[in-house]
């Protein structure tokens, strides 16, 4: 069944149309992608192979799951559906963790991509051994560990993809103290611009004063922002 996506203007909002995958990429439209890292409790990054067959880049490595998020769904639904389908993972809820929002412009090989991203955590060990491979979209399956992937990266991303936004972004994560503190049992959660909620109940004002986010020890504390955030009731 063909992808039907919906299409957004070049500020992130939807524009009430919807559109087939190919007629965002054949006319340049904006539309909505999320892309996430599987990564264990020591740091190996779980990355795929593309296929031979993919118009894009082919037979490199990319980031653990990514794909276009559906008309109606939201980002986490569609992290969640793309890594059951490109790789039979089973992934609830609790182990995936919002990052980022970015937007990024690729045009290659005819395709026109314009996305606005969502960028996820995934903390689950996964056997790779027990992987289920969507052939047509990946070849294989690999953890590296970090000092590997960071040589990779600064190697001018070699036998990687060039998205340079999402290996820069994993980049500074495994730089950082950000993986400890996402996978110390006591999580630290972190509100972050229009993410996982309705965006046409943004109270906007509120939430540009706290675009780069904020931190919270409780979650009851984060229930009680986003009630003001977001207008959940």
């Amino acid at each position: 069944m063909e992808e039907k996506i919906d299409v957004l203007n070049e500020f992130g909002e939807f524009t009430g149309q919807i559109a087939t995958r190919e007629e965002c990429h054949q006319k340049g439209l904006w539309h909505r992608a999320v892309y996430g890292f599987v990564i264990d409790k020591e740091s190996n990054v779980l990355l795929q192979k593309r296929s031979a067959n993919k118009k894009l880049w082919p037979n490199l490595w990319d980031v653990t799951v990514g794909g276009h998020v559906d008309s109606g769904e939201f980002g986490r639904q569609a992290l969640i559906r793309e890594i059951k389908e490109e790789l039979g993972i089973d992934v609830n809820d609790n182990e995936i963790k919002y990052m980022l929002g970015s937007t990024s412009i690729n045009a290659k090989g005819g395709i026109i991509n314009k996305h606005y991203n969502e960028c996820y955590m995934i903390l689950k060990d996964i056997d790779i051994s027990k992987v289920v491979l969507q052939k047509e979209e990946v070849s294989e399956v690999k953890y590296f560990s970090k000092d590997e992937l960071l040589k990779r990266i600064e190697n001018n991303y070699d036998g990687l993809t060039d998205k340079t936004g999402p290996w820069n972004f994993l980049k500074r994560i495994l730089n950082s103290s950000t993986t400890n503190k996402v996978n110390d049992e006591n999580n630290s959660y972190v509100c972050e611009y229009g993410q996982l909620h309705d965006y046409s109940k943004l109270n906007i004002e509120k939430v540009e004063k706290d675009r780069t986010g904020k931190s919270y020890n409780n979650v009851d504390e984060l229930k009680k922002d986003l009630k003001e955030v977001f207008l959940i009731y």
